[in-house]
């Protein structure tokens, strides 16, 4: 899904160009990085859960998360096709 995801926020690429994408990616990726790394400090130190001390990874799906509300604000109607309705229901 992440895949397919990323793929569909290409349409940002396209729309405002390569440096601006990259850009945003960059932005992400960086301060995606410092939030989960603040709440882990926070997780560790406050609430006391010292096995959070040994985890280090972050994944990439804050990033996409965030290229997908940038995608939703500036564009939205570029999510929606009518072949890709899995998640829509019809009520009558």
């Amino acid at each position: 899904m992440e895949t397919q995801t990323v793929f569909a926020a290409g349409v940002l690429e396209k729309s405002y160009g390569s440096l601006y994408y990259l850009q945003i990616s960059f932005l992400l990726v960086v301060s995606c990085g410092v939030v989960v790394m603040a709440l882990y400090w926070v997780a560790i130190t406050v609430f006391r859960r010292e096995q959070y001390a040994k985890q280090n990874a972050i994944g990439y799906s804050c990033v996409v998360f965030g290229l997908m509300t940038i995608l939703a604000v500036k564009q939205p109607g570029a999510l929606h096709t009518e072949d890709n309705d899995m998640f829509s229901c019809t009520v009558s």
